[in-house]
């Protein structure tokens, strides 16, 4: 009973290890097409935005068509 229970535990530790890591990943992500948005309205090349952000070129020039 004690062993089941401490499982459980563990089960639910590690599910949610899980989803704070999953969401910190996802804020990260989400700020880092803030910053390229703010790049973009500043007329910064896409180059630049790609050193700062990790974004890809693509990733970049689809914000750069919503922003249009």
């Amino acid at each position: 009973m004690i062993m089941d229970m401490n499982k459980a535990k563990m089960v639910n530790d590690a599910v949610v290890s899980t989803l704070e890591r999953k969401a910190k990943e996802a804020g990260r992500e989400e700020e880092k097409y803030e910053i390229a948005l703010n790049m973009l309205e500043e007329k910064e090349p896409i180059e630049k935005i790609v050193k700062y952000t990790d974004l890809t070129i693509e990733q970049i020039k689809e914000l750069r068509t919503e922003l249009d």
